[in-house]
């Protein structure tokens, strides 16, 4: 079996975040970031050329950092402060894309994220390219790739962890769809949606935020539960949602006679999955992962999980280079490297006083709230403490709630009455009254915050001092 070190792949990803997350903070960096990656990259190429073992991995080291940071550069070429050469100031209105399903905001608004391809000022227009965060009051649920037309100003933000410019709209045009699959893909989403209702109406608002990503159907007294128990993670798809569904293909598809053959099919699966359900930086994370880790498993490669998280921060980044300044980014990949990172050792602290099954999930919930916190603290001044034991009741909860979900689906296509609806409404009371439970728990709020990518980039630079020399293979 072949081994292949993490330290090199995770050495490009970390410095292709940090090119792409910098850039826009500090924009006269371009040009030496691009110069800093370019050497690091060509002194990496001389120490190759020496004997010294550590001397060609301290090369190899260069090369792979140098070369994600001149990626970074040449991803991100300095732009400014405007939107299509256009100060946002003086802008009247825009036209685009929607770059994915329009979301609920506080308030009772929605939130749109644009892809503009069109703005124009009092006295003429002008083609642009960027993103801008939407959000109009009372607005319609739409689907990724629906074209509107908006009226409203343009501002730009400045802080990162959010699209470059924002604006609420005063008048909304909706037109059709940018293409005929996107088109059939927010219809498949209407019927799938359609069928949870029918399958059980008291739960099918949750359901479709768990396995279809949309959470217009939540009540605001639930999201405000889920995020008092600090759970507001459980309703962003990633690798809980992504694993079941892998787990379930696989059990579908056991009648195949190769277990190589099952885990193609079931990674084949999660493509047209996360098309489905869209492209979040969690539920993208969670599917290549799985996706690289399946082919390992085929090719009979040794797949350690550092380097497939790795591997799925650098193709998230390199298609989406903005994804760098994005919180729901930082948070996915925050929490998965606690885990990594401060997972076994709590598993060592925590066992034998407890179980072994016990001690190892309290290990994994209290390395992924460690890795957060901070990040939360510094963003919103607040964390919610709670979540790493409100995890323990609530992921078997909504695993069966998920399977139950996904069992409904299935029952839904045949001329049978919905046979599963006491059983989800059981559960869906059970995940409420746990939330219930764990929100009466205090709070940690700072009146201080510190800069907002100082704890980012220290997490982020913890892969390469905390990194194990060894990982148990997946």
């Amino acid at each position: 079996m072949l081994r292949c070190r993490a330290t090199y792949l995770t050495a490009f990803a970390l410095a292709l975040w940090g090119g792409l997350f910098f850039t826009p903070i500090f924009p006269t960096s371009f040009r030496p970031v691009a110069a800093a990656g370019l050497t690091m990259a060509a002194a990496g190429l001389s120490f190759l050329g020496l004997q010294a073992p550590r001397a060609r991995r301290t090369g190899a080291w260069l090369i792979a950092a140098g070369a994600g940071l001149a990626l970074a550069a040449a991803s991100l070429a300095p732009t400014g402060r405007r939107l299509g050469g256009v100060p946002p100031e003086s802008i009247r209105g825009f036209s685009g894309v929607l770059a994915e399903d329009s979301s609920p905001a506080p308030g009772g608004a929605v939130r749109y994220r644009v892809r503009v391809s069109r703005v124009w000022t009092r006295e003429a227009s002008a083609s642009a390219a960027g993103q801008v965060e939407l959000t109009a009051r009372d607005g319609p649920r739409l689907y990724w790739g629906r074209l509107v037309e908006v009226a409203g100003t343009v501002r730009a933000l400045g802080a990162p962890g959010q699209v470059r410019f924002a604006s609420r709209a005063e008048k909304l045009t909706v037109g059709g769809y940018a293409s005929g699959l996107l088109a059939r893909r927010a219809a498949l989403h209407r019927e799938l949606e359609r069928r949870l209702q029918a399958s059980s109406p008291n739960s099918a608002g949750l359901l479709s935020a768990l396995l279809l990503g949309n959470r217009a159907g939540v009540p605001e007294a639930e999201r405000a539960l889920f995020q008092a128990g600090g759970s507001l993670h459980l309703l962003a798809l990633s690798g809980l949602h992504a694993g079941i569904l892998f787990a379930a293909a696989a059990f579908l598809l056991s009648w195949l006679p190769s277990r190589r053959w099952r885990a193609a099919a079931g990674a084949l699966l999660l493509l047209p999955y996360l098309f489905l359900a869209g492209a979040s930086p969690s539920l993208t994370r969670a599917v290549i992962m799985l996706a690289a880790g399946a082919l390992g498993f085929i090719l009979d490669r040794d797949t350690r999980t550092l380097n497939l998280l790795s591997l799925a921060a650098a193709v998230v980044l390199l298609c989406d280079p903005a994804a760098a300044a994005e919180l729901s980014f930082q948070l996915s990949f925050l929490s998965l490297l606690g885990i990594l990172l401060l997972g076994p050792i709590l598993r060592r602290a925590f066992t034998p006083p407890l179980p072994r099954f016990l001690g190892a999930a309290v290990a994994v919930s209290l390395g992924a709230q460690a890795a957060t916190t901070p990040l939360l603290l510094a963003v919103f001044g607040a964390a919610y403490p709670a979540g790493a034991l409100a995890a323990l009741p609530l992921i078997p909860l909504v695993t069966a709630f998920l399977w139950a979900g996904l069992a409904a689906l299935l029952l839904s296509l045949l001329p049978v009455p919905p046979l599963l609806a006491v059983p989800l409404d059981l559960l869906h009371r059970a995940i409420l009254g746990c939330l219930t439970f764990f929100a009466r728990f205090p709070e940690l709020r700072v009146a201080w915050r510190p800069v907002y990518w100082v704890p980012v980039a220290a997490a982020f630079a913890a892969l390469l001092f905390l990194m194990p020399p060894r990982e148990a293979a997946v």
